[in-house]
């Protein structure tokens, strides 16, 4: 669940709890649907936003070993 999932659900929710007709379809009552995905839009988007600001605030740990041998020098001249 994103932040773009939210706004989805909250257009789609919207239009079905306020511009379309309860009647329009037998057996379901369109504006208890808007409202239903109204709240799920609401949460969604605020799942996203806090899912949002964690992640900026995550830091990384790396610990690099340089594990090569040193170049075998020759040996000096006496």
């Amino acid at each position: 669940m994103g932040i773009g999932l939210g706004i989805f659900l909250l257009v789609v929710g919207g239009i079905l709890g306020f511009a379309v007709d309860a009647d329009a379809v037998s057996g379901v009552n369109l504006n208890v649907v808007g409202f239903v995905c109204l709240a799920a839009g609401a949460l969604a988007l605020l799942l996203g936003i806090v899912q949002s600001t964690q992640r900026q605030h995550r830091t990384d740990r790396v610990e690099y070993v340089d594990e090569r041998r040193p170049r075998d020098y020759p040996p000096p001249r006496p």
